[in-house]
């Protein structure tokens, strides 16, 4: 019979994914890579992994490809992000619109496009275009990469996301990442089931009974 941390430790291998030269996931960005590069033309700065992929969270439940585009140009991020998503469409690429992101399928996986304007002066910061309420966000997602992968706890997220998964909940998981390190940022065990016990008695006294896990709707 497996110890609990056996458990965990076996359900983490179970559901973990690669981004490594060659898997899944990289071949759907190397797929679109060209595409992306022929829409952004000159105003092209980066295109890159982002998301769960590029911090090492990702799990093969129901996490997609984020692929970041980075751009510098004077346009509206509105027509910024209708432009990708014309453009997708005229490469039969058959678009989804989502909130900050162009939804298109490659190698088999869902891969989500997120164009974003770099701001002015010698920053990282990116805005961009939230077309749910029609407005613009300010973001980092290099610090936000580098906060995730660099925290040490990659093992537990990806346990509570299969979990998150299993039990149907809705939670962005950026919020769930953030979630999960401040409630380890103080525990030492080695034990990986008790680190993953500590994280939900956590989101148990802290969010649950706010509401922010909830069962998701039919438009989610």
């Amino acid at each position: 019979m497996m110890t609990g941390d056996q458990y965990v430790a076996a359900v983490v291998r179970k559901y973990a994914v690669s981004t490594a030269a060659g898997s899944a996931a990289s071949k759907a960005a190397n797929l679109l890579v060209p595409l992306l590069k022929n829409w952004a033309g000159r105003s092209l700065l980066g295109i890159a992994l982002s998301g769960s992929y590029a911090k090492g969270t990702a799990i093969s439940l129901g996490t997609d490809v984020d692929i970041f585009v980075s751009v510098d140009c004077a346009q509206p991020v509105n027509q910024i992000y209708w432009s990708l998503f014309q453009y997708c469409v005229d490469h039969q690429l058959r678009p989804q619109v989502q909130n900050v992101s162009v939804g298109v399928q490659s190698n088999g996986l869902n891969v989500d496009l997120v164009p974003g304007r770099r701001q002015k002066g010698n920053t990282t910061d990116h805005t961009l275009y939230k077309r749910k309420k029609d407005t613009w966000v300010q973001t980092n997602v290099a610090q936000h990469i580098q906060f995730v992968s660099t925290s040490g706890r990659a093992d537990e997220i990806r346990a509570l996301k299969i979990w998150r998964e299993r039990n149907y909940l809705d939670s962005p998981s950026f919020y769930l990442e953030l979630t999960i390190i401040e409630a380890l940022k103080h525990k030492r065990s080695n034990s990986p089931a008790d680190k993953v016990l500590t994280a939900l008695k956590y989101l148990e006294e802290t969010f649950i009974h706010g509401g922010w896990l909830t069962q998701p709707t039919a438009t989610t």
